[in-house]
């Protein structure tokens, strides 16, 4: 499995890379980091459904408005990849990664109705201004507000 983190409402690129390279066991294939003004998302990772440079993360959509971070592993992702070719969304990929990114972009939150699986991610969706995160519900708990899962490593 990968490692994803972030921050929200600060300037966290030195606080995510600290918390990528705590996570490297997770993912020891590549890390990655992207920030703007209001977010910053990480990820370490473990190479298994595409392996080359396309699967890297953070990733985004086709104009870069969107970011997600990415942890688990969708089972029905080549399915759904297949309903949204139809709709002329772009795919770089292979991954379950990139599908969460356009079904996000058809559906918003609602994209989670269609997917099977065990995951975590995070998205920053810059059209809207904001971002949102999605943990298993029986290991969240609430953080000033947010949602948010802790896992024993």
């Amino acid at each position: 499995m990968c490692g994803i983190c972030g921050t929200i409402g600060i300037n966290g690129t030195t606080l995510v890379e600290k918390m990528n390279y705590e996570m490297l066991h997770r993912g020891p294939d590549d890390t990655g980091i992207w920030c703007d003004n209001r977010t910053c998302l990480g990820h370490t990772r473990l190479s298994i459904i595409d392996t080359t440079d396309a699967g890297h993360q953070p990733m985004h959509n086709e104009d870069n408005t969107i970011w997600i971070t990415f942890d688990g592993e969708v089972y029905n992702f080549q399915m759904l990849r297949k309903k949204m070719g139809t709709k002329k969304h772009l795919f770089k990929s292979n991954t379950d990664t990139e599908v969460i990114l356009h079904l996000y972009e058809e559906y918003g939150r609602k994209c989670l109705d269609y997917m099977r699986g065990m995951f975590s991610f995070a998205i920053r969706d810059k059209k809207k201004n904001e971002t949102g995160n999605k943990v298993p519900k029986t290991a969240s708990h609430k953080s000033n507000g947010w949602p948010v899962a802790r896992r024993n490593l």
